[in-house]
C-alpha cells in the first residue's frame, strides 16, 4: 500500500514526461527494428544478386568453350574417312570436348547436366560405330597407296630399260642377245605395271564406295547427336536467361538436315553416275 500511495503522490507531470520518454524509446526501437530487418532483406538480395551473377559469368565462360568444343568434336568425326589413323590416337581430339563437357556438368542445372551426360554418351557410341567404318576405308586407301608406290618403281624400271634400249640402238651394236635381255625386262616392268595400276584403280573405287557408305550410314547418327545437341542448347539458354523457342529450334533443325539429306542424294548420284 505505502508502494502505491508513493506513486499516487508523484505529479502528473512528471508521469508525463515518462510515459512520453517510453513511447519515443519504444518508436525508436521499432524503427531500428524495422531498419535492420530491412538492412538484411537487402544484404540478402544484394549477396544473392551477386552469386547469381558470378553462377552467370561461370557459366556463360563455360558454356561458350563447350559449344566450341562440340564444333571441333563434329568436324573432328567428319573428318575421320580422310584422317590418317596411324599419326594420332583415335579419340584424342574429343578430349577438348569431354572435358567441357565434364565442366559444363559441373555448374549447370540437374536437367542441363543429365542432357549433357546423355550428349557424351551419344558422342562415344558413335564414335565407336565411325571407327568401325571408317577402318575399311583406311585399309582401301593403303593398298590403294601401296599399289601406286609400286607402279612408281615399276615405271622407272621402264624408264631405264627403254633408255638402255634405245643407247643399245644408238651405239650400233649387234649383239641380239643383250637386247633380248633388255626387251624382257621391258616386257616383264611393263606387265607389273599395268597390275599394280589396275590393283591402284580397284582399290581406290573400293574406298570411294565404302565412303559413301560411310556418308548414308554417318548422317543418320549425327541427326540423333543434334537432336541432342539442340536439347542441351535449349537448356543452356534457358539458364543463361536467353529466350529458348524449342519448336523453332526443332524446326530449324529439321529444315537444316533436310538440306543437308538433299545434298547428300545430290552427291551420290552424281558420284553413282560417274
Amino acid at each position: 500500500m505505502a508502494f502505491i500511495e508513493l506513486l499516487r503522490s508523484v505529479p502528473e507531470v512528471i508521469w508525463s514526461g515518462i510515459i512520453g520518454s517510453l513511447l519515443t524509446l519504444l518508436g525508436v526501437m521499432l524503427v531500428n527494428s524495422s531498419n535492420t530487418k530491412r538492412l538484411k532483406l537487402q544484404l540478402a538480395h544484394e549477396s544473392e544478386e551477386k552469386a547469381r551473377q558470378r553462377r552467370a559469368e561461370l557459366r556463360r565462360d563455360v558454356y561458350l568453350e563447350a559449344a566450341e568444343e562440340l564444333v571441333k568434336a563434329s568436324s573432328y568425326l567428319a573428318s575421320l574417312p580422310r584422317a590418317d589413323l596411324s599419326k594420332q590416337e583415335v579419340g584424342s581430339p574429343l578430349q577438348g570436348f569431354f572435358a567441357a563437357a565434364a565442366k559444363l556438368q559441373m555448374v549447370s542445372d540437374t536437367t542441363t547436366a543429365t542432357l549433357v551426360s546423355d550428349l557424351v554418351s551419344a558422342y562415344g557410341e558413335l564414335l565407336l560405330k565411325i571407327f568401325g567404318l571408317v577402318r575399311p576405308i583406311h585399309s582401301a586407301r593403303s593398298s590403294a597407296n601401296d599399289a601406286a608406290e609400286q607402279y612408281e618403281l615399276c615405271q622407272t624400271e621402264v624408264r631405264r630399260v627403254l633408255a638402255a634400249m634405245t643407247q643399245h640402238n644408238e651405239s650400233g651394236s649387234t649383239d641380239a642377245a643383250a637386247f633380248d635381255r633388255l626387251n624382257r625386262s621391258f616386257e616383264f616392268q611393263h606387265a607389273q605395271s599395268e597390275k599394280y595400276a589396275k590393283e591402284r584403280s580397284q582399290h581406290t573405287d573400293e574406298a570411294i564406295k565404302l565412303e559413301l557408305a560411310f556418308l548414308r550410314a554417318y548422317v543418320p547418327e549425327l541427326k540423333n547427336v543434334g537432336l541432342k545437341t539442340m536439347k542441351v542448347m535449349v537448356e543452356v539458354r534457358r539458364e543463361l536467361e536467353l529466350h529458348s523457342d524449342v519448336d523453332a529450334f526443332t524446326e530449324l533443325l529439321e529444315t537444316q538436315w533436310k538440306r543437308m539429306d538433299s545434298a547428300l542424294d545430290a552427291l551420290l548420284k552424281s558420284v553413282e553416275r560417274a
